[in-house]
């Protein structure tokens, strides 16, 4: 018999059309937990949202980020957590706001109060030890990054490789599901050109130089190379100025992206299989590249559940493979089949293998 709980969330989060002023916080995980969470409000959960927005310190971030006025994009109830950003500081400042908010949500008394904490940083797990605290909770962590915090009653792993690594007793793998996309809205434009699209995080472990490199390798004009994403982008830009196919778009709005990905003709997914983070987090990407079923060109990477074999055009982590990779698009247009069946990944259906991985932890009780 299920039994229904209230659901205190934690994580960072910015509505996404302010993102692009927030530089220390993940698109890709705004858009994950955002999805997660309207997927729990269909399935009828209680959800109460605390969250940060995650910044670098001051002076070279803001200095009370809280005090900022962004128009809230949350279908559920929220409390911001507020702090003061001066190193040293910070940490005593959030823990502080965060007892604040517990104490308040521990008197309400609820019958099953459940707290989920994204990426738990060090300040969550140190409150969390607090047994007048850590008392009235279940506690999950969701783990989508290197760090796995101690103590919780289960965990929920993005990573494939990490699921299958750690023996917890209560553990559940959750991806996610394919995010929708506005194609009826867009009018699709024809290009001369066959169109490759990255779109991502530009740090090092996501392989944009090694994507670069082999474009290097290709001597063929009727092709571009679009990028867009965040990050530290000088040798992008040095790139798209040395040769004229590769056209570097900046960061756009999820509007704007929603067109580009409209207009692209095959995906382009380089995370370096050699750098162990990879095996740790969930490229959430390939969840917008899925929506539009156009071939999808990616390395391979240990924390992909082995279902994804079967949507991509997997290539090695060299330039020379992903070079002849999209020369086999640029020439014969032989696109990559998939297995349709895997496309029909749904929120709805991953909000509801949470709630039932909650219940069964709440039933232990």
């Amino acid at each position: 018999m299920k039994k229904k709980f209230k659901l205190i969330w934690f994580g960072p989060m910015v509505p996404q059309k302010y993102l692009k002023n927030w530089k220390s916080t993940s698109p890709a995980a705004v858009k994950w937990q955002k999805h997660l969470l309207n997927a729990l409000e269909k399935n009828k959960v209680d959800i109460e949202m605390v969250y940060y927005r995650a910044e670098s310190y001051w002076p070279k971030g803001k200095l009370f980020p809280s005090n900022e006025f962004l128009k809230s994009d949350f279908k559920y109830k929220s409390k911001q957590i507020k702090y003061i950003n001066l190193p040293g500081f910070r940490n005593l400042s959030i823990r502080y706001s965060v007892n604040q908010i517990l104490k308040k949500i521990c008197y309400k008394n609820y019958e099953f109060p459940v707290i989920i904490s994204y990426n738990a940083p060090s300040w969550m797990e140190i409150l969390l030890r607090k047994e007048k605290i850590r008392s009235k909770f279940k506690c999950i962590y969701i783990v989508a990054d290197t760090k796995i915090p101690k103590g919780a009653d289960g965990y929920i792993f993005l990573s494939y490789y990490l699921f299958n690594k750690h023996k917890f007793i209560n553990k559940l793998h959750l991806d996610g599901a394919i995010y929708p996309k506005t194609e009826s809205k867009l009018k699709k434009i024809n290009f001369n050109k066959t169109i490759f699209l990255y779109s991502g995080s530009f740090g090092k472990w996501a392989g944009l130089k090694l994507l670069l490199d082999s474009i290097n390798l290709i001597k063929e004009e009727k092709f571009e190379l679009w990028i867009t994403g965040h990050g530290e982008d000088e040798f992008i830009k040095k790139a798209s100025r040395k040769d004229h196919r590769i056209k570097y778009l900046g960061f756009l709005s999820e509007n704007q992206i929603q067109k580009i990905y409209n207009r692209a003709d095959v995906f382009i997914n380089t995370r370096l299989p050699k750098m162990p983070e990879n095996n740790f987090n969930f490229p959430s990407k390939l969840f917008d590249y899925l929506a539009w079923n156009k071939p999808i060109i990616s390395t391979w990477t240990k924390s992909l559940s082995p279902e994804y074999k079967n949507l991509l055009d997997i290539v090695e982590d060299d330039p020379l493979s992903i070079a002849r990779a999209i020369q086999k698009y640029t020439k014969k247009k032989s696109y990559f089949k998939k297995n349709k069946n895997l496309l029909k990944k749904k929120w709805y259906n991953e909000g509801n293998k949470l709630i039932n991985f909650l219940n069964e932890i709440v039933l232990k009780n």
